[in-house]
Protein backbone atom coordinates (compact mmCIF):
# COMPACT_ATOMS: atom_id res chain seq x y z
CA UNK A 1 0.00 0.00 0.00
CA UNK A 2 2.52 2.35 0.60
CA UNK A 3 4.51 1.63 -2.72
CA UNK A 4 0.95 1.81 -4.45
CA UNK A 5 1.05 6.04 -2.37
CA UNK A 6 4.65 6.50 -3.40
CA UNK A 7 3.76 5.41 -6.84
CA UNK A 8 0.56 7.77 -7.12
CA UNK A 9 2.52 10.97 -5.57
CA UNK A 10 5.59 10.91 -7.21
CA UNK A 11 3.92 10.22 -10.59
CA UNK A 12 6.99 9.98 -13.35
CA UNK A 13 9.62 12.10 -11.15
CA UNK A 14 10.53 8.97 -9.81
CA UNK A 15 11.42 10.29 -6.19
CA UNK A 16 9.55 12.40 -3.57
CA UNK A 17 10.71 15.45 -2.45
CA UNK A 18 9.94 16.95 1.22
CA UNK A 19 6.80 18.70 -0.27
CA UNK A 20 5.90 16.03 -2.22
CA UNK A 21 6.43 13.69 0.76
CA UNK A 22 4.46 15.73 3.16
CA UNK A 23 1.37 16.12 0.63
CA UNK A 24 0.97 11.97 0.92
CA UNK A 25 -1.85 11.08 2.25
CA UNK A 26 -0.60 9.20 5.04
CA UNK A 27 1.31 11.85 6.18
CA UNK A 28 -0.83 14.79 5.48
CA UNK A 29 -3.20 13.60 7.90
CA UNK A 30 -0.93 13.43 10.42
CA UNK A 31 0.30 16.79 10.16
CA UNK A 32 -3.29 17.89 9.56
CA UNK A 33 -4.42 16.46 13.05
CA UNK A 34 -1.30 18.11 14.82
CA UNK A 35 0.41 14.48 15.46
CA UNK A 36 3.16 15.35 13.12
CA UNK A 37 5.25 18.46 12.95
CA UNK A 38 6.48 20.23 9.70
CA UNK A 39 9.92 20.14 11.61
CA UNK A 40 9.75 16.48 12.65
CA UNK A 41 9.00 15.53 9.35
CA UNK A 42 11.96 17.11 7.64
CA UNK A 43 14.46 15.76 10.23
CA UNK A 44 13.94 12.58 9.57
CA UNK A 45 13.28 13.00 5.67
CA UNK A 46 17.19 14.05 6.08
CA UNK A 47 17.86 10.89 7.76
CA UNK A 48 16.88 9.29 4.90
CA UNK A 49 19.79 10.48 3.08
CA UNK A 50 17.60 11.51 -0.36
CA UNK A 51 19.76 11.87 -3.09
CA UNK A 52 19.13 15.24 -5.49
CA UNK A 53 16.60 16.06 -2.48
CA UNK A 54 14.28 13.28 -3.38
CA UNK A 55 14.10 10.00 -1.93
CA UNK A 56 13.02 6.48 -3.90
CA UNK A 57 10.28 4.09 -3.11
CA UNK A 58 12.86 2.35 -0.47
CA UNK A 59 13.59 5.34 1.75
CA UNK A 60 9.65 6.41 1.37
CA UNK A 61 8.27 3.40 3.01
CA UNK A 62 10.97 3.65 5.67
CA UNK A 63 10.44 7.10 6.54
CA UNK A 64 6.34 5.94 6.83
CA UNK A 65 7.27 3.00 9.13
CA UNK A 66 9.82 5.25 11.05
CA UNK A 67 6.81 7.57 11.72
CA UNK A 68 4.52 4.90 12.82
CA UNK A 69 7.48 3.75 15.40
CA UNK A 70 7.09 7.12 17.05
CA UNK A 71 3.02 6.42 18.06
CA UNK A 72 2.71 2.83 18.14
CA UNK A 73 5.85 0.80 17.97
CA UNK A 74 6.35 -2.84 17.45
CA UNK A 75 6.93 -5.30 20.13
CA UNK A 76 5.88 -8.23 17.80
CA UNK A 77 8.81 -10.59 20.44
CA UNK A 78 6.68 -14.20 20.23
CA UNK A 79 6.25 -15.57 23.70
CA UNK A 80 6.68 -19.57 23.56
CA UNK A 81 3.36 -21.52 22.11
CA UNK A 82 2.99 -23.66 24.98
CA UNK A 83 2.05 -20.69 27.30
CA UNK A 84 -1.29 -22.10 27.50
CA UNK A 85 -0.83 -25.79 27.54
CA UNK A 86 -0.29 -26.49 31.24
CA UNK A 87 -3.85 -24.40 32.13
CA UNK A 88 -6.45 -27.00 32.54
CA UNK A 89 -9.31 -26.37 30.64
CA UNK A 90 -7.70 -23.35 28.55
CA UNK A 91 -8.45 -25.45 25.20
CA UNK A 92 -12.11 -24.46 26.09
CA UNK A 93 -12.29 -20.50 27.41
CA UNK A 94 -13.39 -18.15 25.64
CA UNK A 95 -11.18 -15.30 24.35
CA UNK A 96 -12.62 -12.93 27.19
CA UNK A 97 -12.21 -15.62 29.86
CA UNK A 98 -9.00 -16.38 28.58
CA UNK A 99 -7.51 -12.75 28.32
CA UNK A 100 -8.94 -12.40 31.86
CA UNK A 101 -6.78 -15.43 33.04
CA UNK A 102 -3.51 -14.04 31.56
CA UNK A 103 -4.10 -10.49 33.01
CA UNK A 104 -4.60 -12.25 36.45
CA UNK A 105 -1.64 -13.73 36.60
CA UNK A 106 0.28 -11.22 37.55
CA UNK A 107 -0.40 -7.98 39.37
CA UNK A 108 -0.74 -4.72 37.08
CA UNK A 109 0.81 -2.90 35.69
CA UNK A 110 2.70 -4.43 33.17
CA UNK A 111 4.03 -4.14 29.71
CA UNK A 112 5.46 -6.57 27.33
CA UNK A 113 8.95 -7.11 28.47
CA UNK A 114 7.71 -8.44 31.86
CA UNK A 115 5.11 -10.66 30.93
CA UNK A 116 5.42 -14.20 29.19
CA UNK A 117 2.36 -15.03 27.77
CA UNK A 118 1.92 -11.79 24.92
CA UNK A 119 1.00 -14.07 21.87
CA UNK A 120 -1.62 -15.82 23.68
CA UNK A 121 -3.09 -12.70 25.51
CA UNK A 122 -2.59 -10.37 21.85
CA UNK A 123 -4.32 -13.59 20.21
CA UNK A 124 -7.30 -13.49 22.88
CA UNK A 125 -7.80 -9.83 22.10
CA UNK A 126 -7.37 -10.21 18.62
CA UNK A 127 -10.22 -12.66 18.67
CA UNK A 128 -12.64 -10.19 20.57
CA UNK A 129 -11.78 -7.61 18.74
CA UNK A 130 -12.60 -9.15 15.19
CA UNK A 131 -16.41 -10.20 16.44
CA UNK A 132 -16.66 -6.41 17.97
CA UNK A 133 -18.90 -3.57 16.35
CA UNK A 134 -17.85 -0.50 17.75
CA UNK A 135 -19.93 1.35 15.82
CA UNK A 136 -22.52 0.61 17.80
CA UNK A 137 -20.46 2.11 20.84
CA UNK A 138 -21.55 5.58 22.05
CA UNK A 139 -19.60 7.52 24.24
CA UNK A 140 -21.81 7.39 27.52
CA UNK A 141 -20.28 3.46 27.79
CA UNK A 142 -16.86 4.63 27.84
CA UNK A 143 -17.63 6.94 31.19
CA UNK A 144 -16.25 6.08 34.67
CA UNK A 145 -12.45 5.08 36.40
CA UNK A 146 -10.08 3.10 34.26
CA UNK A 147 -7.21 1.33 34.83
CA UNK A 148 -4.04 0.27 32.74
CA UNK A 149 -3.65 -3.39 33.21
CA UNK A 150 -1.32 -3.78 29.66
CA UNK A 151 0.66 -2.14 26.96
CA UNK A 152 2.52 -3.68 24.09
CA UNK A 153 3.89 -0.28 23.01
CA UNK A 154 7.74 -0.33 23.17
CA UNK A 155 7.99 3.49 23.35
CA UNK A 156 5.86 2.65 26.54
CA UNK A 157 8.85 1.07 28.29
CA UNK A 158 11.87 3.33 26.43
CA UNK A 159 9.62 6.48 27.80
CA UNK A 160 9.60 4.36 31.19
CA UNK A 161 5.76 5.42 31.56
CA UNK A 162 3.05 7.43 30.32
CA UNK A 163 4.38 11.08 30.74
CA UNK A 164 8.33 9.92 30.70
CA UNK A 165 8.55 11.98 34.01
CA UNK A 166 10.00 8.73 35.59
CA UNK A 167 12.95 9.08 33.04
CA UNK A 168 14.00 12.56 33.90
CA UNK A 169 13.17 12.45 37.72
CA UNK A 170 16.46 13.27 39.45
CA UNK A 171 17.68 9.69 41.36
CA UNK A 172 15.29 7.91 39.47
CA UNK A 173 11.55 6.60 39.23
CA UNK A 174 9.83 3.66 38.54
CA UNK A 175 6.83 3.44 36.72
CA UNK A 176 3.65 1.94 38.94
CA UNK A 177 0.48 2.75 37.80
CA UNK A 178 -1.95 4.42 35.46
CA UNK A 179 -5.28 5.09 36.38
CA UNK A 180 -7.96 7.33 33.72
CA UNK A 181 -10.99 9.10 34.23
CA UNK A 182 -13.47 9.43 31.61
CA UNK A 183 -16.29 11.96 32.07
CA UNK A 184 -18.63 14.26 30.93
CA UNK A 185 -18.84 17.72 32.83
CA UNK A 186 -21.01 20.57 32.08
CA UNK A 187 -21.63 18.97 28.40
CA UNK A 188 -17.98 18.90 28.30
CA UNK A 189 -16.06 15.61 27.68
CA UNK A 190 -13.04 16.14 30.25
CA UNK A 191 -10.34 13.12 31.18
CA UNK A 192 -8.09 12.45 34.20
CA UNK A 193 -5.05 10.45 34.06
CA UNK A 194 -3.11 9.71 37.36
CA UNK A 195 0.27 8.22 36.35
CA UNK A 196 2.01 6.72 39.56
CA UNK A 197 5.56 6.59 40.30
CA UNK A 198 7.63 5.13 43.07
CA UNK A 199 11.07 6.78 43.68
CA UNK A 200 13.68 6.67 46.30
CA UNK A 201 12.32 9.50 48.52
CA UNK A 202 8.42 8.17 48.12
CA UNK A 203 5.69 7.53 45.77
CA UNK A 204 3.78 10.51 43.81
CA UNK A 205 1.66 11.03 41.27
CA UNK A 206 1.74 13.13 37.81
CA UNK A 207 -1.51 14.62 36.56
CA UNK A 208 -2.99 15.13 32.62
CA UNK A 209 -6.05 16.73 32.41
CA UNK A 210 -7.62 17.20 28.82
CA UNK A 211 -10.42 16.57 26.65
CA UNK A 212 -11.46 13.35 25.13
CA UNK A 213 -13.55 12.38 22.07
CA UNK A 214 -14.85 9.30 20.66
CA UNK A 215 -14.30 9.87 16.46
CA UNK A 216 -14.77 7.64 13.21
CA UNK A 217 -11.27 7.89 11.02
CA UNK A 218 -10.63 6.04 7.85
CA UNK A 219 -7.65 4.73 7.32
CA UNK A 220 -5.38 6.25 5.33
CA UNK A 221 -4.90 3.53 2.90
CA UNK A 222 -6.62 0.80 3.46
CA UNK A 223 -9.58 3.18 3.77
CA UNK A 224 -11.26 0.93 6.62
CA UNK A 225 -13.35 2.89 9.20
CA UNK A 226 -12.54 2.84 12.61
CA UNK A 227 -13.62 3.86 15.90
CA UNK A 228 -10.91 5.80 17.82
CA UNK A 229 -10.58 7.34 21.37
CA UNK A 230 -8.60 10.67 21.21
CA UNK A 231 -7.23 12.61 24.11
CA UNK A 232 -5.94 16.29 23.96
CA UNK A 233 -3.95 16.54 26.88
CA UNK A 234 -4.13 20.10 28.56
CA UNK A 235 -2.15 20.35 31.58
CA UNK A 236 0.33 18.25 33.30
CA UNK A 237 0.84 18.73 37.26
CA UNK A 238 3.50 17.09 39.84
CA UNK A 239 4.94 17.90 42.49
CA UNK A 240 5.62 21.97 42.67
CA UNK A 241 5.93 21.57 38.82
CA UNK A 242 2.50 22.60 36.19
CA UNK A 243 2.45 22.74 32.69
CA UNK A 244 0.36 23.43 30.22
CA UNK A 245 -0.90 25.02 26.93
CA UNK A 246 0.85 24.10 24.21
CA UNK A 247 4.07 22.73 25.68
CA UNK A 248 1.61 19.76 26.75
CA UNK A 249 -0.73 19.66 23.87
CA UNK A 250 1.88 19.57 21.27
CA UNK A 251 4.84 19.44 22.64
CA UNK A 252 4.79 16.54 25.46
CA UNK A 253 5.14 13.92 22.90
CA UNK A 254 5.63 10.62 25.24
CA UNK A 255 1.85 10.29 26.07
CA UNK A 256 1.06 10.12 22.67
CA UNK A 257 1.43 5.98 22.43
CA UNK A 258 -2.04 6.43 24.07
CA UNK A 259 -4.08 9.11 23.71
CA UNK A 260 -5.20 8.68 19.88
CA UNK A 261 -5.74 4.26 19.84
CA UNK A 262 -8.72 2.55 18.29
CA UNK A 263 -11.28 1.47 20.25
CA UNK A 264 -11.56 -2.18 19.36
CA UNK A 265 -13.32 -4.17 22.31
CA UNK A 266 -15.44 -2.62 25.10
CA UNK A 267 -17.86 -4.43 27.55
CA UNK A 268 -18.35 -3.50 30.90
CA UNK A 269 -15.49 -4.60 32.72
CA UNK A 270 -12.59 -4.50 30.11
CA UNK A 271 -11.93 -1.88 26.86
CA UNK A 272 -9.32 -2.93 24.21
CA UNK A 273 -7.45 -0.45 22.07
CA UNK A 274 -4.90 -0.90 19.72
CA UNK A 275 -2.69 0.83 16.80
CA UNK A 276 -0.62 -0.35 14.31
CA UNK A 277 1.37 -2.84 16.14
CA UNK A 278 0.72 -2.17 19.41
CA UNK A 279 -2.62 -2.80 22.07
CA UNK A 280 -3.11 -1.27 25.31
CA UNK A 281 -5.95 -3.36 27.73
CA UNK A 282 -7.87 -1.47 30.22
CA UNK A 283 -10.32 -3.09 33.31
CA UNK A 284 -12.86 -0.35 34.97
CA UNK A 285 -12.72 0.28 38.43
CA UNK A 286 -16.13 1.89 38.61
CA UNK A 287 -18.66 2.82 36.18
CA UNK A 288 -19.77 6.41 36.06
CA UNK A 289 -22.76 7.52 37.95
CA UNK A 290 -24.22 8.81 34.22
CA UNK A 291 -23.58 5.16 32.95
Amino acid sequence: ALVAEFDRVAGDAGGVDLATTASSQYIAELIADGDLEEAELASMFGDQNPRNGRLTVDGFVELCRQIDDLFEDDAADTAPASADAATPGAEDESPRAKLVRLLDTKAPPRWREDYDSDDAAIDAATELADSFDADAVDEESLLGDWELAYVSSESFVFNEGFTGVAKTTPGGAKFAGLAQTLAVERGARVTTAVETLTAPLGPFDVTVKGDWSLNRRKEPVTKRLKRVLEVVPRSVEYGLVKVDGNRVEIGWKTMRVLNSLELAYLDEDLRIQRGKSSWAIWRRTRPSEEA
